[in-house]
This record gives C-alpha cells, sequence and structure tokens, in this order.
C-alpha cells in the first residue's frame, strides 16, 4: 500500500495528495507544488458511508479524502474503515432477508434468547395471520369431507411456519458463522 500525505493550502482547502514513495525519488531541488495530484475522488462529510463505499468498491481505492462543503480537508477515509462499513452492511441486509425487522447489535450467540425472540416475534405473527386465512380458505370447503377434514386444513399454517423460523435460524447461524462467532468443530460432525 502507498503512502500518500495530502496537501492543503493556507485555508485547510484540500489541494491534493503526494505519493511519499514517488516523491523521495525525485530529485532535491523539485518544489512539493510540482508533485501534488489532485485528487479525482473526494467524498463530502455529510455522505452516508453506504456511498463512500461504493465508491472504493467502484473505483478500486485504497483511501478517500473527505472534506467539507467548501472544500476542507477534515480527514480521510481508509480501506480499513470501508471493510468494517462492508461487514455492518452485509450483516443488516441478511438479517432482513431472514425476517429480522432490528437488526442485531453484537454477537448472535451471547444475545439474551427473549430478545431474539422478541425481534421475530412479529414477522412469525404476521405468517401465522397470512397461514389462518388459507387455512379459513380450505376449511370453507371441508363440510364435502369428514369431520377430522376441518384438521387438515391446518397443516399449510403449520407446514409453512416450520419453514419460515427454520430460515430465519438458518439465516443468523450463517451470519454469525461468516463473522467467526461460532467455529464449527469436527467433535460434533460425527
Amino acid at each position: 500500500m502507498d503512502t500518500i500525505i495530502y496537501t492543503i493550502n493556507s485555508n485547510g482547502k484540500l489541494l491534493g495528495y503526494i505519493d511519499v514513495k514517488s516523491f523521495l525519488s525525485r530529485p532535491r531541488n523539485i518544489k512539493i507544488g510540482e508533485c501534488v495530484t489532485k485528487p479525482e475522488i473526494t467524498v463530502t462529510v455529510d455522505k452516508d458511508r453506504e456511498d463512500a463505499a461504493k465508491l472504493f468498491l467502484e473505483y478500486d481505492l485504497l483511501e478517500l479524502p473527505v472534506i467539507d462543503h467548501d472544500g476542507n480537508l477534515l480527514g480521510a477515509i481508509t480501506i480499513d474503515d470501508i471493510l468494517d462499513v462492508l461487514v455492518s452492511e452485509y450483516s443488516e441486509d441478511l438479517l432482513k432477508y431472514g425476517g429480522i425487522i432490528e437488526a442485531l447489535k453484537g454477537s448472535y450467540i451471547t444475545s439474551n434468547p427473549l430478545k431474539l425472540a422478541l425481534r421475530i416475534i412479529p414477522m412469525i405473527i404476521y405468517l401465522y395471520l397470512m397461514n389462518s386465512i388459507t387455512g379459513s380458505i380450505i376449511a370453507t370447503f371441508t363440510n364435502v369431507i369428514e369431520i377430522f377434514a376441518l384438521l387438515a386444513a391446518f397443516l399449510p399454517m403449520l407446514a409453512d411456519n416450520s419453514g419460515n423460523i427454520g430460515a430465519q435460524s438458518s439465516s443468523l447461524i450463517i451470519r454469525s458463522l461468516a463473522l467467526g462467532e461460532v467455529r464449527i468443530s469436527r467433535q460434533y460432525i460425527y
């Protein structure tokens, strides 16, 4: 990774950057202003972190200067910072995919089971309601069959909910595996 130094004017406005390696290989009498490269991409302080991550991915950046609306240099975002953002955003998206409304703070394994249950209950209730409607529609046609056929009307609800709960649980475990919170041991495989 090349080391760069940002250059600013006396008012703090970003002028550009200098690649330290190429600067040190130039003749001693060269002026700093001749070595400055104007940055092609900057990000303002009010920009969303996801937008900054997209810039890193799109332009293969290692560092991105952060400026205010007047062009003053406030700092820089490094690739390490962006990797943390990408992991966080991916985890949030994975949890939403699993039907969990609010993202987990911290590890799934060490989270309170009651809090985990409260986060997935709204989706489970919604699914029960939808499956109850399906069961009710099927139940209207059971008068043709025997009385015990009424119980068969609720089989789709039970089957669907077990699948939905399993999908939510598996998405949480997959997230934990991806983040290294859970490690698979050979002793549990056999």
